[in-house]
């Protein structure tokens, strides 16, 4: 959890999705929890970001659709 941490604080991104970041550190997988644990760490770390769902189908996992982002998002 805390190299995934480190890895999103790496990029220097406004928006960070989890499944890039696992990508390219070759992870497929990371559970629901797990998931919601890193993106937090990663918000507490980084006061300005959120976490937020970026979904394309309702039935997108955490782990496809979660990042944090410090920027505005209009919702649908």
């Amino acid at each position: 959890k805390e190299e995934m941490i480190a890895a999103m604080e790496e990029t220097g991104m406004n928006e960070v999705r989890i499944r890039d970041v696992a990508k390219a550190r070759g992870i497929t997988h990371i559970s629901h929890n797990d998931c919601l644990d890193i993106l937090n760490g990663f918000c507490r770390r980084n006061p300005g970001f959120r976490v937020v769902q970026l979904m394309v189908t309702p039935n997108d996992s955490l782990f496809v659709s979660g990042a944090a982002s410090c920027l505005d998002y209009e919702e649908v």
